[in-house]
């Protein structure tokens, strides 16, 4: 992604406005104009393009842990260097050893810390994450794989929500900015947005309600 720089002799503000004191309405057109190429300047680096982390812990393609888009991470051999970490650059490295793998993750205080000897760590393109209305997620964490179903919202045009079921019984419904989370019937806490404890582990899940984007990964719990 090219950086957009001002240029001082083609975008300098008070040559820009400069014009004759009586002449109120080119002061307002320029104005105007200057004031939008600042917003669409500043738009199209809000969005400029990120990657997202995609852990695959052996040969199982299924067997894959996801992080948000921007979450940084170390990947260090087992001479402890950093072989690999955050960028926006995608890129894939092979795992052919021990490596250990320290993820910072932005919805909590504590770091995920991850013990490797198969598999690779991904960084892979956020445009190339589906999405789709309905899905079947292609990808699983520790073995459990995860129903999304997005719609449009009713009373918040442009907005979406959430129907998010895990293969072990867990469910997460977002409707219109009101949220919960059941097993079994049963209500579960919900911290944050939004972390889900329950007798079987811990579902940490992300959802944009403004794009439908939906980011998750489910730690069981150790026995």
């Amino acid at each position: 992604m090219k950086k957009i720089e001002f240029n001082n002799k083609n975008y300098n503000t008070m040559n820009f406005l400069r014009t004759q004191p009586n002449d109120l309405n080119t002061v307002r057109l320029r104005l105007t104009t200057f004031l939008t190429f600042l917003i669409t300047v500043i738009s199209f680096q809000g969005f400029a393009q990120k990657t997202y982390l995609k852990i695959h812990k052996g040969t199982d393609a299924k067997d894959v842990i996801m992080y948000p888009p921007g979450t940084i991470f170390e990947l260090k051999n087992e001479h402890h260097y950093v072989v690999m970490r955050y960028s926006e650059t995608p890129r894939t490295y092979l795992i052919d050893g021990k490596y250990k793998l320290v993820v910072h993750p932005t919805y909590k205080k504590q770091k995920d810390i991850y013990y490797l000897d198969s598999g690779k760590v991904e960084l892979a393109l956020t445009a190339n994450f589906g999405k789709t209305n309905s899905i079947q997620d292609n990808y699983a964490s520790n073995g459990i794989t995860a129903e999304v179903d997005i719609t449009d919202s009713n009373e918040n045009k442009g907005y979406k929500n959430l129907v998010f079921k895990l293969s072990n019984g867990i469910v997460f419904n977002y409707s219109d900015g009101k949220y919960n989370a059941s097993l079994n019937g049963m209500y579960l806490d919900i911290k944050h947005k939004y972390i889900i404890a329950s007798e079987l582990g811990e579902l940490r899940l992300s959802f944009s309600p403004k794009n439908g984007e939906v980011w998750w990964v489910f730690k069981p719990k150790k026995l």
